[in-house]
Formats: C-alpha cells, sequence, structure tokens
C-alpha cells in the first residue's frame, strides 16, 4: 500500500466500485449502486447463490493505488508482481493482526519437478502437488495436505453437431483408463460437473462406457464423423489425455485428431479447479468457465442437481474426472495440520525463521 491510500476509509461507493470490477471480471453482468452505508447489486435473472459467490476472495474489497498496485485490509498487502512472481507484505494495520513471516513470495509457471526441486533445496516452503506424483510424494513420507478430488477434467464443444454423435464420443471415453493410468488413480471418475463430496449425488450419475451403444450413435447419427480435439499445448497431461481419448474414439469409428491449441477445434479439453464447497456457487463457476448457461431458481441442492442435469443434458458438456489437488510443505511451516486442497496455507499457518 502506498501514500495515503492505507488510511482511505471503507464507503459503500469504494465497495460497490470493487464488486463492480469483480463481477466484470468474472463475466457476469449486473447493475451496482451505492446509497448511504448500503450496497445493492441487481440482476435481470435471480440469483439466489449470490451471497456464496460474494463471499470468494475474488471480491475481497480492494482499490488501487496511484501506481496501480491493488491495495486492500487483509494480512498481507502487494509489494510487487511480474509475469512469473509476486511478492507480499505483512500488513501491519491488518484488523486480525500481524502475521509471519513479514515477506511471502508466490512464483507460478513452474514445473511440477521444479517445484519439488526448490522444496528439497529449502527454496520453497509450499509447493502443489499434481495428481500423478502424489503417490511417489507419500512414498517419500513427504508433508501432503489432505487431497481431494477438487480439479474437473471436462471437455466441451459449441459446434453444431447431432446430440447423438456427441454422446457416441462421451459413451466412447473409457475414464477408469484415463484415472488409473494418467493420474495415478488420484481422483475419481465423474458423470458430473461437480464432485461427490460437495454435492453427495456424483454416484447416481454414474458415467457410461458402452463401446457398442456409442458406434450404434455414432451410425444413427450420420454425418461427418472426423473432427479435431484442442488442449494446452504447454499442459503435458492434457496432451497424454487427448491421445488416449483419441484412440478410444476410434474404437466407436469417430476420427478424432488431438491438436496443441484451443481455438478453432470441435471439442476441447479443460481443466476447471473447484474453488469452493457450496454446491450453487461452485456449479455457477464451472458453468461460467466453460461458457454454458445457468438456470438455478434456488440454492437447494435439489434444485442444484436439475440444473446440472439439464446443463449435461446435450452433450456439449462431457464430464470425465475429478483429480486430486495437494500441496507439501517444508518443515519451517507450522501449525498447517488444517490445510485443504481449497485451502492450502490456513490463517494460523507461520514459518520458522531458520535456514
Amino acid at each position: 500500500m502506498h501514500g495515503t491510500e492505507m488510511d482511505a476509509p471503507l464507503t459503500a461507493a469504494l465497495a460497490a466500485d470493487s464488486i463492480r470490477a469483480a463481477l466484470a471480471k468474472s463475466g457476469m453482468v449486473a447493475r451496482v449502486h451505492a446509497s448511504s452505508d448500503e450496497v445493492t447489486v441487481e440482476f435481470d435473472t435471480p440469483v439466489p447463490q449470490l451471497a456464496a459467490l460474494l463471499a470468494d476472495a475474488r471480491f475481497g474489497i480492494s482499490m488501487a493505488d496511484a501506481h496501480g498496485v491493488v491495495v486492500g485490509s487483509g494480512p498481507y498487502a502487494i509489494q510487487s508482481i511480474s509475469a512469473t512472481r509476486m511478492t507480499l507484505v505483512a500488513n501491519p494495520d491488518y484488523w486480525g493482526g500481524r502475521r509471519f513471516p513479514e515477506t511471502v513470495s508466490v512464483q507460478w509457471n513452474r514445473s511440477a519437478r521444479e517445484q519439488s526441486l526448490d522444496l528439497a533445496a529449502k527454496r520453497a516452503d509450499l509447493i502443489e502437488v499434481p495428481p500423478q506424483e502424489l503417490r511417489r510424494a507419500q512414498q517419500e513420507r513427504a508433508r501432503l495436505s489432505k487431497a481431494q478430488p477438487t480439479e474437473l477434467i471436462v471437455l466441451t464443444t459449441e459446434r453444431a453437431m447431432d446430440a447423438k454423435m456427441r454422446q457416441a464420443l462421451s459413451e466412447s471415453i473409457d475414464r477408469a483408463a484415463l484415472l488409473n493410468f494418467i493420474f495415478q488413480k488420484q481422483g475419481e471418475i465423474s458423470g458430473t460437473l461437480l464432485p461427490n463430496w460437495i454435492t453427495g449425488y456424483g454416484t447416481l450419475v454414474p458415467p457410461v462406457h458402452d463401446v457398442a451403444h456409442a458406434r450404434q450413435l455414432r451410425t444413427e447419427a450420420g454425418g461427418r464423423t472426423s473432427f479435431t480435439l484442442g488442449y494446452e499445448a504447454s499442459d503435458a497431461e492434457m496432451q497424454l489425455l487427448a491421445e488416449r481419448i483419441a484412440l478410444n474414439a476410434r474404437e466407436a469409428g469417430l476420427s478424432l485428431q488431438a491438436v496443441g491449441r484451443t481455438s478453432e477445434v470441435d471439442w476441447l479439453l479443460h481443466r476447471v479447479p473447484a474453488r469452493t464447497a457450496n454446491p450453487a456457487a461452485a456449479l455457477t463457476e464451472f458453468l461460467q468457465a466453460l461458457h454454458g448457461k445457468l438456470d438455478l431458481n434456488d440454492v437447494t441442492l435439489e434444485s442444484v442437481f436439475r440444473a446440472e442435469r439439464a446443463a449435461l443434458a446435450d452433450y456439449t458438456v462431457i464430464p470425465l474426472l475429478h483429480v486430486n489437488r495437494a500441496w507439501a510443505a517444508s518443515e519451517r511451516l507450522h501449525d498447517w495440520s488444517g490445510a485443504s486442497p481449497l485451502a492450502p496455507l490456513p490463517a494460523e499457518s507461520w514459518v520458522e525463521n531458520k535456514p
């Protein structure tokens, strides 16, 4: 925080500006008004899960200082940020008390191997462990957070094609083989967007793997049977998944070419991490990330279930897996027992100041 921004009072107008910007960045269209000490958020259609969405860290009230640096009232403030690193410093005015350590450095765009080497060399205190590395990390007795299947692996298409053709592709995919061989059984196969631990209804909608029926659907659909499947070129796991899905599709008489790009393709592989355990809010975020639509009249689990089934009915969105996300910590990191994949660094954590 710089200059007088540290002492700027929190007003309804500042809160409205912050919420308005966060909603726009999240692709949500709303009217945000400030009046006296109240902020009103209005949508054209009901958004009963709004309270859960606004509780997400993305909607934390903040503002930018004269240098364009985001400032807020949290335990840390951004000191510097670049394409690969962000440095945070403890906020002495934080209402919850001063945090330790004084400085936190966050790096991204580093491979799993680079992160593992950083932890071993004591250059890092907390790293992300990808699913395929979890078993090795456990064998090496790494200090791991509790792993839950929170990351959705999903196929989507916006191309016009017969719904039977889309269903044929879905039923041709051997999800169990994808999970076992690429992700080392670290997760679960899924026929739903939301993981079962969030909703409890995942087991009621098992994915179908029926190659014979997929061939029948492909024949009934007619039309072209050759398609492209895109993935992020820098993601080795997505490449393996795409190639394996292409092999599965071939058994059903479909020609699927895996290509390392995310535009001008018929199908696209996505990774979508869960950011909240609230079913309505999580489903909203998943569908927004996948450019889908959500018709949710209330936030009951029954309504969420119906909305998800409607979103998946035409097979333009095909859930495949929910894979585990986990973190490993150094011996310097203490009071870490409350960590989880959705909150890898509990508020009470602290780092011992020793080499």
